[in-house]
């Protein structure tokens, strides 16, 4: 990956490097002044061992409390354990990220997101960066990190026929928005926002219809999955329809009728509070 595409990691690539030549120059010297030849690796003792491994148990049961809380949507308490983590670490500085980007603190999370180094840079990290730039009016930013996302050796994103035209910061903002959308499906709380942005820019995408119907029903919220599995069934290609009928079974068929003529009228209807 290149990190032309990744404007706010070139100052840390600059002190990084400015830093890893200063401990080089450090190491030389303090090599060129000391006699090696007597030193000596000395083992570690069983109560260093043990603790060496407590501390990696404690970073670990912190990093998936972490990843539990925020899967339930407890944004606080997810903070809470990725800070006794620390922000020096690469996941937990993701979703610190996350949970700002949920509460709407544009500031943070560029700031938390900026701080990845680019060997750690992923799709989810850059779709988050992408979503907080549109929420900051940066868009050429985010059209250049969507440009390195959807790339048949990144993601290449599907289904952009049901988008306006890339070009369009309307068609930007529908792309982003799912693509975020579906990198954290496994955090409904977060998903589900940003899909129904989506939806209110492109009502008839299947893709992004479904999307928002598997989140209501993580979220134990399925009866309010018809309008949007309509919209699947209505203007889908041939796998998601089958996908929706399938789900669209579950409920009277009364009312999967007028859900079907619902989404056939004004299918934006469904993303409308």
């Amino acid at each position: 990956m290149t990190a032309a595409y990744f404007g706010t990691q070139l100052g840390l690539l600059a002190l990084l490097a400015s830093q890893s030549v200063g401990t080089g120059e450090q190491i030389a010297a303090v090599s060129a002044s000391s006699d090696t030849r007597n030193l000596t690796v000395q083992p570690r003792t069983p109560e260093q061992i043990e603790q060496s491994r407590a501390s990696a148990r404690i970073y670990r049961a912190n990093l998936d409390r972490s990843y539990d809380r925020l899967q339930k949507g407890d944004l606080v308490s997810a903070r809470a354990y990725a800070l006794e983590v620390g922000k020096a670490d690469y996941e937990a500085n993701l979703i610190l990220a996350l949970v700002a980007l949920g509460r709407g603190d544009y500031s943070e999370t560029i700031e938390l997101l900026g701080k990845i180094h680019p060997d750690h840079f992923n799709p989810l990290g850059a779709m988050a960066t992408a979503r907080t730039y549109l929420a900051v009016g940066r868009f050429e930013d985010a059209r250049k990190l969507w440009q390195w996302y959807d790339d048949p050796e990144v993601r290449e994103f599907p289904s952009q026929s049901d988008f306006p035209p890339l070009d369009t910061q309307n068609g930007l903002a529908a792309r982003v928005l799912s693509a975020y959308g579906f990198e954290v499906e496994n955090y409904p709380h977060l998903s589900l926002p940003a899909l129904l942005e989506a939806g209110k820019i492109s009502p008839k995408s299947a893709m992004v219809a479904l999307g928002v119907a598997r989140n209501l029903k993580k979220l134990g919220r399925g009866n309010e999955a018809l309008p949007f599995l309509a919209i699947a069934r209505v203007f889908g290609a041939e796998d998601r329809q089958s996908e929706a009928e399938k789900l669209l079974g579950g409920f009277p068929s009364a009312e999967r009728a007028a859900a079907l003529d619902g989404a056939r009228a004004n299918p934006l209807r469904a993303y409308q509070p």
